[in-house]
């Protein structure tokens, strides 16, 4: 007499006391015999065992069997966006959501993988879904704003973001994102500055933790980095150089990486560092006591409020000097960050110093050193005779309605020239609303050319052989986009205002040695870019020579901008 099979909810207990291989073997015969539910207990088992294609094989087996098993549609969704197949993640949660309209999971799955795909209005029509059926989740509230603010919508966000937070001032999420999005919508300094301060006060730091600890001289500085961005980030062209120059005599560097998503790039961290944490899956406590493990002099957050950034690590005191630099356009608004990492342009010397920073530390030329990367891109030159083409390749939400404004105006003083858009999901509504808002300035849609983000980095560069002058987004520049354009000969017009992120071009082409082309009204604007318009045709012969000069710029100047570097983490911590 053949022994009887164990139950499947007996298989469930193993699985939950941690008997993964056993769990494995009991469900063995029961997927053998087509149960749909034993099959899609077993890929659970499979996922933890951490094989992940077993697991996808065995929920499409059980979606196959029963093809409205939700709960088998909603695991599958989600193990494919684990595994990047973000178009596979998709197709499950949408079968998920028509089979249970009212199951959360299931359009979260797909508003999730939909902004993956860079379809943030498919995104915010899923993610509005969501929040009808759970109107007061400040974590869903917080998606729908996201996939709204990466679609372009950024007062839809903002607006929808507060009144999140008039209900749930604590939810850190939602304040790291307001900031940001704010970034992209005022040139308010002092309002800027007044939100970053609620940062703070919504968490109960009202007042800096000092901690002193004489340090050795005769040992390296320990400096920690944390940051969601050890991948291939647009922050990495402006570390590369930075992390190859570093005196490993002087600096002892350490990484806490807090993004899941590895490439090559976190290899090349992993390599440079002395230490280098995994440290996605680690909440803010767990990660607190990684940290102090090293006995850092320095901590600094290079992500600020922008995603997986971890900025409410920073309301702590975990090392003698704390700092914010690079990879968010400000000060965080936390009073255990000493210093905000700056420079004289972005943060000039003679004005009041805003309240949201305790102190400036300033580099000198500009706070970013552009690195081309290791095989620059070959040149190529417009036809003689053409029409001058302006462009900009920032993302959608940089693209706000006084760019809009300041472009159009571009383009009513040069009548045959047109405007390439280049951005990730400039497609379809996102497409229209531009589209809309340059006819309601008198610009008709044959001027306006879009096209969608490349697939590499080299594609994206040679698109610039399509573009005579770049014209720069505002409140929020262009940084690596401006670098870009320059490297690739194209001359970049700026305007400059009153808010650390609307001088970032300012910075970025003083650098360079190019500031003229960076103004403070929209009148000077539109004159810069006539007068570089006016000798297009000698713009087009003189790319090379518009590299050349960068390359050899401070903006360039890997080493003398490394060396600035440890001088002023030296200035930061006296022996």
């Amino acid at each position: 007499m053949s022994e009887k099979p164990i139950s499947i909810s007996d298989a469930v207990r193993l699985r939950q006391a941690g008997r993964l291989l056993d769990a494995w073997q009991a469900l063995a015969p029961w997927v053998s015999a087509g149960d749909a539910a034993a099959t899609e207990e077993a890929a659970r088992v499979a996922e933890l065992l951490g094989h992940q294609d077993e697991a996808i094989r065995l929920l499409e087996s059980a979606t196959t069997i029963a093809p409205t098993r939700t709960t088998a549609w909603v695991n599958l969704a989600a193990i494919r966006a684990e595994t990047q197949d973000a178009r596979g993640a998709a197709e499950a949660a949408r079968v998920a959501t028509q089979l249970a309209p009212r199951l959360i999971a299931a359009w979260i799955n797909l508003g999730s993988a939909l902004a993956a795909l860079q379809d943030y209005t498919g995104a915010i029509e899923a993610f509005s879904a969501a929040v009808s059926l759970e109107p007061s989740d400040a974590e869903l509230i917080c998606d729908l704003a996201s996939a709204e603010f990466a679609g372009g919508e950024v007062g839809a966000a903002a607006r929808r973001l507060q009144s999140s937070l008039a209900r749930d001032p604590s939810h850190a999420r939602s304040r790291s994102l307001l900031l940001l999005v704010l970034h992209h919508a005022t040139n308010d300094a002092q309002g800027l500055a007044h939100a970053h301060a609620q940062f703070a006060t919504s968490h109960g730091v009202l007042a800096p933790t000092p901690l002193t600890v004489a340090r050795d001289p005769s040992v390296p500085l320990r400096v920690g980095l944390v940051s969601g961005d050890f991948r291939r980030h647009s922050v990495w062209y402006f570390l590369a150089g930075l992390l190859e120059q570093l005196p490993t005599s002087t600096i002892e560097l350490h990484c806490f990486h807090t993004d899941p998503a590895q490439d090559d790039i976190t290899a090349r961290w992993r390599q440079n560092a002395h230490r280098f944490i995994a440290a996605a899956e680690l909440q803010d406590d767990a990660l607190e006591t990684v940290i102090r493990d090293s006995n850092l002099d320095v901590l600094i957050s290079l992500g600020g409020h922008t995603t997986a950034a971890r900025p409410t690590l920073f309301l702590r005191r975990i090392a003698p000097v704390q700092a914010s630099f690079l990879g968010y356009p400000g000060p965080i608004g936390s009073p255990n960050v000493d210093y905000w990492i700056t420079d004289s342009v972005v943060a000039p010397p003679a004005e009041t110093p805003l309240p949201w920073v305790s102190r400036l530390a300033r580099l000198p030329h500009s706070y970013f050193c552009f690195s081309p990367g290791d095989a620059p891109v070959p040149l190529s030159v417009r036809r003689p005779g053409d029409p001058v083409v302006f462009g900009s390749f920032n993302v959608l939400a940089k693209i706000s309605a006084v760019t809009v404004r300041l472009w159009s105006d571009v383009l009513k003083a040069i009548p045959d020239a047109t405007l390439l858009l280049k951005s990730d999901a400039v497609q379809g509504p996102a497409a229209a609303r531009l589209a809309r808002e340059f006819a309601a300035q008198g610009i008709g849609a044959e001027r306006i050319l879009m096209a969608d983000w490349s697939v590499s980095r080299e594609a994206h560069l040679a698109r610039y052989a399509e573009v005579d002058i770049s014209l720069d987004t505002f409140p929020y520049n262009g940084a690596t986009t401006t670098c870009e354009s320059l490297w690739m000969g194209v001359p970049v017009v700026s305007l400059y205002g009153r808010t650390p992120a609307s001088r970032m071009g300012r910075s970025i082409l003083s650098a360079a040695g190019l500031s003229g082309w960076c103004v403070e009204d929209s009148a000077a604007f539109v004159q810069v870019a006539q007068g570089l318009a006016a000798e297009v045709a000698a713009l087009r012969t003189t790319r090379a020579a518009l590299r050349t000069r960068v390359l050899e710029s401070a903006l360039c100047d890997q080493r003398g901008y490394a060396e600035a570097f440890v001088a002023l983490l030296g200035e930061l911590t006296p022996r």
